[in-house]
């Protein structure tokens, strides 16, 4: 098992090794350093409804497969903006880092609470949750999915993007917009347990019929 901890300059893996359930597990700790800081998530202006506080810096999503660990998470890029953080590490001969990257959006828009999971032939995919205003319907919550087709690619040129549900609205938990409200994990992404090459995706999306997504 692999536990990976976020920090501003590093990420702490902890390995732990043996058989839980007849004795104590061995456990060994590792630190990769990524090219550029990790940065807190900003709180996100839907542009209407209320303000979303993301949290403290943290891993929202994490996947192992193959001897490789993805965990993602929520940081700030030029905008500022809220963008995706992945962060990949080798586990077969230690603990060295082999991914990190920031995926942002071209339209600066919000991208936050990313999930993370990984198919049968080793791609990536990510789930989140966006604000957009250009969609024709006023700000709104989408849940949108990031494939990673080729690992180690720094440019992000194998990076495919897609939209899985648009939302109507932006969130409003009470009626009264303006207020901030806490916002945490709104996705999830899972392999499907019959099918390898099946990821399963889910995700709060915004409505214009009820307050809540």
């Amino acid at each position: 098992a692999f536990i990976a901890i976020p920090d501003t300059n590093d990420v702490t893996v902890t390995t732990y090794t043996g058989a839980a359930t007849t004795s104590p597990p061995n456990f060994s700790k590792n630190v990769v350093y990524p090219s550029t800081p990790l940065t807190a998530p900003p709180v996100v202006d839907q542009g209407g409804g209320d303000d979303l506080d993301l949290g403290e810096l943290a891993f929202s999503g994490a996947a192992w497969r193959n001897g490789k660990l993805f965990a993602t998470a929520t940081g700030t890029c030029t905008g500022p903006v809220a963008c995706i953080r992945l962060i990949g590490v080798g586990t077969e001969s230690g603990v060295t880092l082999i991914e990190d990257e920031k995926y942002k959006s071209t339209t600066d828009a919000d991208w936050f609470s990313p999930s993370v999971a990984i198919d049968g032939a080793g791609y990536v995919h990510t789930a989140a949750t966006a604000v957009s205003e250009t969609d024709g319907n006023g700000p709104s919550l989408a849940v949108l999915t990031l494939t990673k087709t080729v690992l180690a690619d720094p440019a992000g040129t194998n990076l495919k993007a897609r939209v899985i549900d648009l939302g109507t609205d932006a969130f409003d938990d009470n009626g009264t917009p303006g207020e901030t409200v806490d916002w945490y994990g709104s996705t999830g992404a899972a392999l499907d347990p019959t099918s390898p090459w099946d990821v399963w995706v889910t995700g709060a999306v915004g409505s214009d019929v009820i307050a809540n997504p």
